[in-house]
C-alpha cells in the first residue's frame, strides 16, 4: 500500500497493531514513512558519531497497555511525531543529525531536545487525568515519556487559557449587558419623568 494513499485512520490501525509486535515495527515503518525508516537505519549504523543517546521515533520504542490510552495518544500527538520524531540529549548531536538527514539526504524527519521534566515528581503531583493515563498506560524510555508529558501539559495550558478567556469574555459581555440595561432603564425613567412633569405642570 502506498503511503500517500493510506488514510490517517488506516495508518492508526497499522500503528496500533504493531505496537503489540516489536519484531516487525521497522519493516512497517518503512511502509508508513520511508524517510524516517532511512534515518533510523543511518542512525543505527553511525551511533559512534554521537556523544549522548539519541532516541528513535516513538512507534519503535513504546508499548501501550490498552486502547483507551492508544486513542488518547493519537489525539494529542501528531502522526509525524509518532513516526518521525528523533529525541536528543545533546544539542550538538542534534545538529549532526540535521546536517546528515535534512541537508545531505533531504529526508523529512523531525528533531527535538528532551524536555526537563521530573517524571517521579510529576507522577506524585499531577492533577491532570490525561497525564495520569499516559504515565500509567505507556511503557517506554523516560525521554519519550517526558516529551509526551510536555505535549499534554502544553495542551492543558492551552485549554485552561481558552477556558479563562471564555469566562473573561462572558464576564465582559455580562458587564456590557448590565451597563446597557442600566442605560436603557435610565433613559426610560428619564422619559417617564419628563412625561410626568409635563402632565403635572401643563395639564389643565
Amino acid at each position: 500500500m502506498a503511503v500517500d494513499s493510506t488514510s490517517a485512520m488506516e495508518v492508526l490501525k497499522v500503528i496500533g497493531k504493531y505496537f503489540k509486535k516489536k519484531d516487525d515495527r521497522l519493516q512497517k515503518l518503512e511502509l508508513l514513512n520511508p524517510d524516517s525508516h532511512k534515518a533510523v537505519q543511518w542512525l543505527r549504523k553511525h551511533k559512534k558519531l554521537f556523544k549522548a543517546d539519541v532516541y528513535e521515533p516513538f512507534i519503535l520504542l513504546i508499548s501501550i497497555k490498552d486502547d483507551n490510552v492508544k486513542n488518547l495518544l493519537y489525539s494529542i500527538v501528531p502522526r509525524c511525531d509518532l513516526e518521525a520524531l528523533f529525541l536528543f540529549e545533546d544539542l550538538d548531536d542534534m545538529f549532526i543529525f540535521i546536517d546528515e538527514c535534512h541537508k545531505k539526504h533531504k529526508w523529512i524527519v523531525h528533531v527535538s531536545t528532551i524536555p526537563d521534566i521530573n517524571l517521579k515528581k510529576l507522577k506524585k503531583t499531577t492533577k491532570s487525568v490525561m497525564l495520569e493515563e499516559i504515565l500509567n498506560g505507556v511503557d517506554g524510555p523516560d525521554a519519550v515519556l517526558k516529551y509526551l508529558c510536555q505535549s499534554i501539559e502544553n495542551l492543558d495550558d492551552s485549554l485552561s487559557t481558552t477556558t479563562n478567556n471564555i469566562s473573561s469574555n462572558e464576564s465582559t459581555m455580562a458587564m456590557k449587558s448590565t451597563k446597557m440595561a442600566s442605560y436603557f432603564l435610565r433613559e426610560f425613567l428619564m422619559e417617564a419623568l419628563v412625561k410626568l412633569v409635563d402632565v403635572s405642570f401643563y395639564a389643565e
